[in-house]
Parts: C-alpha cells; structure tokens; sequence
C-alpha cells in the first residue's frame, strides 16, 4: 500500500473519531464548539475515505491514472477551464 493511501486512512480514521467525540460530548460542549466538531470530523471522514479510494483506483489502473495526469496539466485544458 502507497503512503498516499496510508495518510488517506489516517485521514478517514480521524474523521471518525473526531465524529465519535462530538457525539460523545454533545450536551457538554457549546453549540458552536459542536458544531465544529461535527463539521470537521465529517469533512475529514469523507476526504479520507474519498482520496483512499482514489488512490486504490490508481494503483490498480496505472495507465488511467496517466492519462488523467496528462489531461490535468495540459496547458490547452487548462486555458478552456479559464475562460469558462
């Protein structure tokens, strides 16, 4: 396994165990302190688990994987991005 999935797991898990504190600590933080919480460990769980699985699908077809690095750093994608 790729570092770059190792950190998307670690990533993922502490997503889920920032979660987990805030649904442990619900009635005993602020509202704010809550929400922030919840906001960042579901950020985090879902960026984790999103860029593991990205990362699993490139390692598995190497050959896409260039393919969409080329198209990302063409200069011609890029200037049609700009003027959309």
């Amino acid at each position: 396994m790729r570092s770059k999935t190792k950190w998307a797991l670690a990533m993922g898990s502490c997503g889920i165990l920032i979660l987990l504190t805030a649904f442990a600590l619900k009635g005993i933080l602020p509202n704010k302190a809550d929400g922030i919480l919840f906001g960042l460990g579901s950020m985090l769980a879902a960026l984790g688990c999103v860029r593991f699985l990205l990362g699993r699908f490139e390692e598995r077809n190497p050959g896409q994987a260039r393919m969409n690095e080329i198209e990302a750093k063409d200069e011609r994608n890029e200037a049609i991005r700009c003027r959309a």
